[in-house]
């Protein structure tokens, strides 16, 4: 009708977070089963698996600002991330118990804790991000934000990710930090200009490199879909999430290995 306002704001956090799963959940089909791929199918889904790291980053940083118990929150972070580990380690082959030689390896832990130890999975990222957005709160809780008084703070972060190993390393925390700063910045996240999402997702985009080069460009499609977030939470199936990341680890090397 005319003069009438079109709202296209329709995504809530529900949305978003669904969207996040089902392409981490495409994105990990293609890594356990590439062998079996043709290139093509391979780089199609590698290329819609990139739009799930930078909503899961957003939502981290919304859930954040909403949470009524960031310690609890930050807690619940840490243990599905211990709880994921093995499961992890197991589907993308980090911790190959299916060798011949793996129960001689045994009788040397730490080759076999160097072996599951080359990468942890995304939600020890997550954690990290969290507990960066933490002490970066103690520091400013009040006042005009600065994203420079932050610096030493996404540093040590950065590092500590690098270090560790985790899932987008030093990338996923750059990418946290700024969706964080943006909403300092404006204090909500639904008035992101696509302009802003693209400046966030970036890191993960230059700074990560996903062969063949360029599926990661495709996660700058996310900024379409933020630009859609109504500031809504939706339905809260929160558990649901936090489950589904081991135990769909678990059924694909369970399909793996038959």
């Amino acid at each position: 009708k005319n003069g009438e306002i079109v709202n296209l704001k329709k995504l809530s956090g529900y949305h978003l977070k669904f969207i996040a799963v089902i392409s981490m959940l495409i994105d990990h089909i293609a890594v356990v089963f590439q062998a079996s791929l043709s290139e093509s199918i391979y780089f199609v889904l590698r290329a819609a698996g990139r739009l799930s790291f930078p909503l899961f980053c957003f939502l981290l940083v919304e859930g954040f600002f909403h949470t009524k118990n960031k310690k609890r929150y930050q807690q619940r972070l840490f243990i599905f991330a211990v709880l994921s580990e093995l499961p992890y380690d197991l589907a993308f082959r980090y911790l190959p118990v299916d060798r011949p030689d793996f129960l001689a390896q045994l009788q040397h832990p730490l080759s076999v804790f160097s072996a599951a130890f080359q990468q942890q999975n995304v939600l020890f990222t997550l954690f990290l991000g969290f507990t960066a957005m933490l002490l970066m709160e103690r520091k400013q809780p009040y006042g005009q934000y600065s994203i420079y008084k932050n610096i030493d703070t996404l540093i040590l972060f950065c590092c500590l990710s690098e270090i560790l190993q985790t899932d987008c390393g030093a990338a996923g925390i750059l990418c946290i930090f700024l969706f964080y700063s943006s909403y300092k910045e404006r204090e909500n996240n639904t008035g992101l200009t696509i302009k802003e999402s693209l400046i966030d997702i970036a890191p993960t985009v230059l700074l990560t490199y996903i062969p063949p080069f360029p599926v990661q460009i495709s996660a700058l499609a996310d900024s379409l879909l933020l630009r859609l977030y109504s500031g809504e939470k939706g339905k809260n199936h929160k558990y649901f999430f936090y489950l589904f990341y081991p135990l769909h680890l678990v059924v694909l090397y369970l399909i793996n290995t038959k």
